[in-house]
């Protein structure tokens, strides 16, 4: 008996050793009243209570020695009692971008990455959604949260869904390089057309391969990325030559923050040629526990809108009340207006929205 105690001791002081490995689990849940754009053309969105937000985020880090980490960030979609009705035909699977008989608003799988780091810098794989490249320094710290978003897809560019690999280099007083490949842009909800026609489920979809610039240091923030399209979403059809530069930049002052972002494509899209900008100016200042803030739109890509010589914009207004680091009470408004479109008859894409959300984090 003895013998086996100190056995189990020995065990445990070895495996006590080597534990070097740490997990978190940090999420987030929020509700709002909130009135959106409508769900089709000529009807207008219906005030009601929606919850807008609900993840949970788990992150595994293991110290490997000599410099070295290794880790696995997973994320996790939690949104409360949602509709749970199931996909039941083919065409409605292709058109949610599910599994067929899969829910269209089951609880899923959002944001999973593995990486290394360590002297050399970072090297991450995994699927995510990348966001628009442009608002996080072009608006300037305002939060701007809406039913139909001016940042994805409602003005500016919508952001994309893809299987990542990314390399970043270590931080050089703030200065941080990144080389990204992103492949299956789109096609990340794997159909079973796809798999049977070809065995494997990365076959279709948009890639894309980027250069990236970021710099954070004391009061500014900028970003550059240059980045190649290739691939196709049909089999038959014709390779991307699509190329896009992104830049952005904020500075805070103190008393305001401000910020800028510009978006220029080159090259063909499904819906035509690439001719136009996208641009978002945007600024935000604190008073105690409340920061307000404004940010402007605009889009002119014939590509993007869908007709030539085209804008689409937006003006919003957001405050944030912090109760506390956790709690969060915000309040955003905003216009969207195209001047393609018929006044008073495109409620799903133009017209005024709101949103009043309560948000914990932990």
């Amino acid at each position: 008996m003895k013998k086996t105690l100190i056995a189990l001791a020995v065990l445990a002081a070895s495996g006590a050793s080597f534990a070097q490995s740490t997990v978190s689990l940090t999420g987030k849940f929020g509700v709002a009243y909130q009135q959106g754009l409508g769900a089709e053309a000529g009807k207008k969105g219906k005030a009601n209570v929606a919850v807008t937000d609900g993840d949970w985020n788990i992150a595994a880090v293991e110290d490997l020695g000599g410099g070295l980490k290794a880790g696995a960030n997973m994320a996790l979609r939690l949104r409360g009692r949602e509709n749970v009705s199931a996909v039941t035909t083919q065409a409605a699977a292709n058109a949610a971008d599910q599994k067929y008989g899969q829910s269209a608003y089951s609880e899923v799988g959002r944001d999973a990455t593995v990486y290394v780091s360590g002297a050399f810098g970072t090297l991450t794989a995994g699927s995510v959604e990348a966001g628009n490249g442009i608002t996080g320094n072009g608006w300037g710290g305002a939060n701007v949260s809406l039913p139909t978003d001016v940042n994805n897809g409602g003005v500016l560019s919508a952001n994309a869904y893809g299987n990542l690999l990314q390399y970043t280099s270590p931080d050089i007083s703030g200065l941080r390089v990144s080389l990204i490949r992103m492949d299956s842009i789109g096609t990340v909800g794997v159909k079973p057309t796809t798999i049977a026609l070809t065995g494997n489920e990365t076959d279709q979809g948009v890639n894309a391969t980027v250069i990236s610039l970021t710099y954070a240091n004391g009061p500014l923030t900028a970003a550059f990325d240059s980045t190649s399209f290739g691939g196709n979403t049909s089999y038959t059809g014709t390779s991307s030559d699509r190329t896009r530069t992104r830049v952005s930049a904020a500075y805070d002052f103190g008393a305001v923050k401000v910020g800028f972002g510009q978006e220029d494509n080159k090259g063909t899209a499904s819906t035509g040629t690439y001719d136009g900008k996208q641009t978002t100016f945007g600024l935000s200042v604190p008073v105690g526990a409340l920061r307000v803030g404004a940010i402007y739109a605009r889009n002119t890509e014939s590509a993007v809108i869908g007709a030539a010589n085209a804008v689409a914009k937006a003006t919003g207004f957001s405050a944030d009340y912090s109760f506390s680091k956790r709690t969060v009470l915000n309040m955003s408004t905003a216009k969207i207006s195209r001047d393609d479109l018929t006044d008073g008859a495109n409620f799903n894409k133009e017209g005024q929205q709101y949103r009043v959300r309560l948000m914990h984090s932990f």
